[in-house]
């Protein structure tokens, strides 16, 4: 019978080749705590054949503890002749200031470090020390808050460049590796204070849980594979809900209500936007929400507008653009304007759409901009009578608060020349005495 070490090896070597996690030649940033986990990582993924570094955080949570981990990890690399990175992070100061917990401060913190060290040393992966008996862990809090599928399914193997090639391995495990190689690691006093809700599982509610099946691990574990299986059909069958309803628009998708049949196609509207479990949960009851309500995640924004829900990535601060040398204009959603200057003789037809204008070049002031309307301005739309709110405009032609945010105009000193894509403004109307003309081209 082999060593238990090299079992390990062995078990290792195959999830990391199964899973696609390093190839061959990769180099790997290893979160080195100085606890068994990550100091059997760090010695694994070594003796592997992979180049490694460490990286060690210290929290200034535990007193002398810290110190005590920091001086271990350091000692450790040096004997191992691996490069280590420590950073100090006043944790508690982080939390206040954001209004956070102290273990999402601690994670936010670690992990924005991690990818920053990364991409600093040019390295492929960020390996962290999660194992089986972390992964049920997760499990059991997710089902104790509340969560769906992908909450059910435990840890990733891999996201976002973070593997974890200890998921298939036991603590247990982990601890005889140790054990066979004579190698110490630090304990975090904290574990044992089952205040902590993960400790309160590892330590009061799986003992209870084995009583009632003595191979508790292996059935959940043996749940997340299966449960995996089916995120992954849920997925697929709700990528093609979402594609066939959706309707492409410049700035992101327009989805007919009555194609938002089930809660499951606003699940999936949530997930490809990053809009929370609380925003879906509004959306998937549209009599809820009303036209006026703006939903925002980071990058995007959703609301509904008559028989449609529309979702559209956030406007970005846009500087006017100066139209006067210039063959194409770029629009704040990405389309394109082109201008041209020509002799009147050379216009055959004034065009009478709204995505072209052709206006009498002599009768613009001042500088000619490309930019977004100001609050309150007003226009005379050519062919009504009288001035008119842009907003109001807009209203009346049926534009949803979402393109609105979008809207452009062209203007000189004196005004609005054209409401883009909707209508120009009479002051620049082509008559017989004109001699030169702007023509305006609105293209995808």
């Amino acid at each position: 019978m082999k060593p238990m070490k090299d079992e390990l090896l062995e078990l290792v070597g195959q999830t990391i080749k199964r899973q696609h996690l390093l190839r061959e030649g990769d180099a790997c940033l290893v979160a080195l705590s100085g606890g068994a986990d990550s100091v059997s990582l760090l010695i694994v993924l070594q003796t592997l054949g992979f180049r490694v570094e460490a990286a060690h955080c210290n929290f200034h949570l535990r007193g002398s503890e810290s110190l005590r981990d920091e001086m271990f990890c350091r000692d450790l690399c040096e004997r191992l002749q691996v490069p280590l990175h420590v950073v100090d992070f006043q944790t508690k100061k982080e939390a206040q200031a954001n209004g956070e917990s102290i273990e999402m401060a601690a994670r936010r913190l670690r992990y924005a470090w991690f990818e920053t060290l990364r991409k600093e040393r040019q390295l492929d992966k960020i390996a962290v020390g999660h194992h089986r008996d972390d992964n049920i862990e997760t499990l059991l809090l997710n089902l104790v808050r509340g969560t769906g599928i992908r909450g059910l399914t435990g840890m990733a193997f891999e996201r976002d460049r973070i593997i974890r090639p200890f998921l298939d391995v036991s603590r247990e495990t982990l601890l005889r590796f140790l054990q066979g190689r004579k190698q110490d690691y630090v304990t975090d006093s904290t574990n044992a204070d089952s205040s902590y809700k993960r400790n309160f599982v590892r330590n009061r509610l799986l003992p209870l849980l084995r009583e009632m099946n003595p191979s508790v691990e292996q059935t959940l574990v043996g749940d997340m594979r299966k449960l995996q299986s089916a995120e992954e059909a849920y997925e697929a069958v709700m990528a093609s809900t979402f594609d066939a309803p959706a309707r492409p628009t410049p700035t992101g998708y327009v989805f007919p209500v009555s194609m938002l049949r089930f809660r499951a196609n606003f699940d999936a509207i949530g997930r490809r936007f990053g809009f929370t479990d609380d925003v879906v949960s509004l959306l998937s009851q549209p009599e809820r929400c009303g036209e006026r309500a703006l939903f925002q995640s980071k990058n995007f924004l959703a609301a509904y507008y008559r028989d449609h829900l529309e979702v559209s990535r956030r406007p970005a601060k846009y500087r006017p653009v100066s139209l006067a040398d210039v063959v194409r204009a770029t629009l704040p959603d990405g389309r394109t304007i082109s201008v041209q200057w020509l002799p009147r003789e050379a216009l055959t037809e004034i065009p009478r759409r709204a995505d072209q204008v052709a206006l009498d070049a002599d009768k613009i002031v001042g500088d000619l901009m490309l930019r977004r309307p100001e609050n309150g301005e007003r226009f005379t739309p050519f062919g009504l009578r009288g001035s008119k709110l842009v907003s109001d405009f807009l209203t009346n032609r049926h534009v949803s608060q979402i393109q609105r945010l979008w809207t452009a105009v062209v203007a000189d000193s004196r005004g609005i020349l054209w409401l883009v894509g909707h209508r120009p403004d009479q002051r620049g109307a082509i008559s017989p005495d004109t001699k030169r003309v702007l023509l305006l081209k609105l293209e995808s």
